[in-house]
């Protein structure tokens, strides 16, 4: 993951990167054209943008249906992709993922008044930060999907939301859950049946899934999970709840004495609408948040769709002062959740794994705020929409500074991280 660095043969630095964007662009554009993902342009269309994501049910990609698929389990041993390291020497993993995160909100892309002082000190304290990283498609389950697969949205079936992904599709986690690693799931899945989260483990061994997985949580300080199947009710402030759980995930794994290494996945629902400020978060002010420059675009010299679009018309319901306010409570969040990343990472070091341990942040997309006269996201290909703030530490690599301008994507997250556990790659990603 170092630049020009020899060790990393494929994954985030190398040839690969440049070809999978080309792709991905020539895709989504023709999926827009093709009005695949959202409804661009019907007028009969109520509630936001961001809605989208909320899905009743979800089913299998019209062309896993009817088909007899092998399941990726069995194909990991087929295709015998283990590790050569012994089992001592494989690092935990920890993801933290949070759910339409503008790129924009971290210090570390020159933000100098949203608060993420953990989050920046992640890539400062021995990281590396990626400026230029892009997912496929700006939207949730599909970007998921292509970050557990190493797959584009067209190749993994999951071009959409409400699709689950296929069992024949090789994840990231089935591949370490038969490689030894406990695997922990913790928050938002969207890619299974959002009423029956068991029904597609997809090499959990733990899972705390919202219920239903629906892909929204409504009200932040009342919410429903799936604990191994259990339906429970939860009362505290949704980022701070999974945070604790985390935390001990994280504890239990340092003080066991199991060898076992961990794969903790951990998704929020933050600060994915409904924008919920955690209660007596104050942080910012109105007058701190700025009018993006973009805002000025001139729509005529725009694709028509642009203007019927459900997030232009969200952001002229709204109003900019409204649009505004939205940010304000958007900072708000991400300074709780940067907060939270702060407790992840002192859970790690007062355990005695910091050396062991790879942490890695990323959204699943980002968001507008304003940005060409936009709010929240749609069918658009706009750099504010498929960049995530993405970092990635390992403390036991090293890097010549914590920036760097690479161009990377998240389908090389996967083939990077199993170069680093030595574990080969399924031969069609």
């Amino acid at each position: 993951m170092v630049e020009n660095s020899p060790e990393i043969k494929k994954g985030l630095i190398d040839g690969k990167t440049l070809s999978s964007l080309a792709v991905l662009f020539v895709a989504g554009s023709f999926a827009l054209g093709a009005g695949q993902f959202y409804n661009i342009s019907s007028s009969s269309i109520t509630g936001t943008a961001s809605e989208e994501d909320n899905v009743a049910d979800a089913v299998l990609p019209p062309e896993a249906e009817n088909k007899t698929l092998i399941p990726a389990e069995d194909q990991i041993k087929k295709l015998n992709l283990f590790s050569q390291l012994p089992v001592e020497s494989r690092p935990n993993i920890i993801v933290i993922l949070t759910d339409d995160q503008s790129p924009m909100d971290v210090g570390l892309a020159g933000n100098t008044v949203i608060k993420t002082p953990n989050i920046d000190n992640l890539a400062k304290e021995g990281g590396l930060y990626f400026k230029n990283m892009y997912v496929p498609i700006g939207q949730c389950a599909p970007s998921r999907a292509s970050i557990w697969t190493g797959k584009l949205p067209h190749t993994n079936g999951v071009t959409k939301n409400g699709l689950i992904l296929p069992p024949d599709q090789i994840t990231l986690p089935e591949i370490l859950d038969a490689n030894g690693y406990d695997t922990a799931i913790m928050g938002k899945c969207h890619l299974g049946k959002p009423n029956n989260p068991e029904k597609y483990k997809r090499g959990f061994d733990f899972r705390l899934i919202f219920y239903p997985d629906s892909g929204m949580v409504q009200n932040w300080y009342s919410y429903s999970m799936s604990r191994n199947g259990a339906k429970e009710g939860h009362k505290e402030y949704v980022t701070d709840f999974l945070t604790n759980e985390a935390v001990n995930y994280i504890q239990s794994h340092g003080q066991a004495s199991s060898s076992n290494p961990f794969f903790l996945w951990l998704a929020h629902v933050a600060p994915h609408t409904p924008t919920t400020p955690k209660k007596g978060s104050n942080v910012y002010t109105l007058d701190q948040m700025a009018v993006p420059v973009s805002n000025s675009d001139n729509l005529s010299t725009k694709p028509p769709q642009q203007k019927n679009s459900l997030p232009h018309r969200d952001y002229v319901s709204k109003g900019i002062n409204g649009v505004l306010k939205d940010k304000k409570d958007d900072y708000e969040v991400v300074t709780n959740i940067d907060d939270n990343v702060g407790r992840i990472v002192s859970a790690v070091k007062n355990s005695g794994i910091e050396d062991d341990t790879i942490i890695i942040y990323l959204s699943d997309n980002g968001v507008f705020y304003g940005e060409h006269q936009m709010l929240h996201k749609g069918p658009t290909f706009y750099e504010e929409q498929i960049k995530t703030p993405f970092i990635f530490r390992y403390p036991k690599m090293s890097f010549s500074d914590f920036k760097t301008n690479a161009l990377v994507s998240s389908i090389d997250i996967m083939p990077t991280l199993l170069d680093i556990l030595k574990i080969p790659s399924p031969p069609d990603i």
